[in-house]
C-alpha cells in the first residue's frame, strides 16, 4: 500500500520530466552481481520484466500496476484491455491506478480487526481529545515496538472521535533529513493547500490573510514549512536568524488558531523518523497547543528524549488478548 500510494504521488507532482509508471508483485532474485571490482545490487527476474512492460505500455502519468497486489481494492482502478508484453506467452490485463478510495472520515476504507487488549489506553487518548475540546490542547507520543497496535489504537480514536477534525503526516525514514517533512503535511493539510494546485503561494496567502489580516507580512514562513516556493516579504528578509525558529512557531500557530474550527486531532505517524526541524517547531509551539482544542499524537517506536514529554507506552498483549486477537484475525478459518 505504501509503495502505490508513494506513486501515485510522484505521478501527481508537477514535473518537466514524463513519468511512466508500472508495478508488478512477486518474487524477485536481488543480490550483488557483476566482476568483483565493480559489483552493484540489483533485481532481476519475471516480476522486475513485467513491471519493466507495463512502464513502457504507460502513458505519461500513468500508473499500470497487475491484479496481484493485495492493496489495489484501496485504490480505484480501470482495467483495461489485454496486452501483448515481450516474454509473455499471453496476454496480460493491466491496471489504470488512480487514487485511494477515502472514506468519509477522511482515512481509508478497511475491515479493521477489533481492539482487543487495549481499552485503558483508548481511554487515555478520548480523555485527552475530550480534555482539548474544553480549551486545553496537548502532546502526546505513543511508544511502542512494531507491530504492538500503535495504529491501531490510532483508528479507534478515530472512530471514537467521529464529528472531530483529523489531519494526519506520515514520517518516512527516507526524508528524515528533510526539514518540515512531518509538519509541514500538516499545515497543507490543515490549510487545504497543496503543492500541485494551480497557484499554491496565492492560495496560501488569500487563506491566511482572509483569516487574519496580520498575517500578511509572514506568509513566507508559513509556505516555507509547507514546502511551498516563495519570495520572502521584507518584513521575512529582515529576520534575524536567531529569531526564525521562534517566529516560524508563532506564525504557524497563528495560523492555525485563525482557520481551524473546533476540536483538532492531528496525528503523527512513524514520529521514530520525524525530522528535527518538525520536532522542534512542535517543542517550541507547546504553549500554543496546549491553550487551543488539538491534540498532537505522535506514534513511535522510540521514547521521545524530552524526559518531560507525555508519553503513553503500549506493552506487549498477555495471553488471553492475544488468543482472544487471534480468534478474530481467523474468524471461521
Amino acid at each position: 500500500e505504501r509503495m502505490l500510494r508513494t506513486l501515485d504521488e510522484v505521478t501527481s507532482i508537477e514535473s518537466p520530466f514524463e513519468i511512466h509508471v508500472g508495478a508488478a508483485h512477486g518474487s524477485v532474485f536481488a543480490g550483488d552481481l557483476g566482476a568483483r571490482t565493480r559489483r552493484v545490487y540489483t533485481v532481476m527476474g519475471d516480476t522486475v520484466n513485467l513491471a519493466a512492460r507495463l512502464a513502457s505500455a504507460a502513458e505519461p502519468g500513468q500508473i499500470l500496476v497487475t491484479e496481484e497486489f493485495d492493496d489495489v481494492h484501496i485504490f480505484e482502478t480501470t482495467a483495461l484491455e489485454a496486452i501483448s508484453l515481450k516474454g509473455k506467452s499471453k496476454p496480460v490485463i493491466p491496471y489504470l491506478l488512480g487514487g485511494p478510495i477515502e472514506a468519509a472520515d477522511g482515512g481509508v476504507e478497511s475491515d479493521l480487526l477489533p481492539l482487543i487488549g487495549r481499552a485503558a489506553e483508548l481511554e487515555t487518548l478520548t480523555n485527552l481529545v475530550k480534555e482539548a475540546a474544553d480549551g486545553s490542547g496537548s502532546i502526546v507520543t505513543v511508544v511502542g515496538a512494531a507491530g504492538l497496535g500503535k495504529t491501531r489504537l490510532l483508528q479507534e480514536v478515530r472512530t471514537e472521535a467521529a464529528d472531530t477534525r483529523v489531519i494526519v503526516a506520515n514520517c518516512e525514514p527516507y526524508e528524515s533529513n528533510t526539514a518540515y517533512f512531518a509538519i509541514g503535511q500538516l499545515v497543507r493539510n490543515a490549510l487545504g493547500v497543496h503543492r500541485e494546485d494551480e497557484d499554491p503561494p496565492g492560495k496560501l496567502t488569500e487563506i491566511l490573510v482572509n483569516a487574519d489580516p496580520e498575517l500578511a507580512p509572514w506568509v513566507p514562513l508559513v509556505a516555507r514549512v509547507a514546502g511551498i516556493s516563495m519570495d520572502p516579504t521584507p518584513e521575512v528578509a529582515a529576520l534575524d536568524a536567531k529569531f526564525q525558529e521562534t517566529k516560524t512557531a508563532e506564525v504557524i500557530g497563528d495560523a492555525m488558531a485563525a482557520t481551524l474550527d473546533g476540536t483538532v486531532i492531528a496525528f503523527i505517524d512513524g514520529a521514530q523518523w520525524i525530522d528535527d526541524a518538525s520536532q522542534s517547531l512542535l517543542d517550541h509551539m507547546v504553549p500554543t497547543i496546549s491553550a487551543q482544542p488539538w491534540v498532537v499524537v505522535e506514534s513511535s517506536r522510540v521514547a521521545p528524549e524530552d524526559e518531560d514529554a507525555q508519553t503513553l507506552t503500549l506493552d506487549p498483549l498477555g495471553d488471553e488478548a492475544t488468543t482472544a486477537l487471534a480468534v478474530a484475525a481467523l474468524g471461521d478459518e
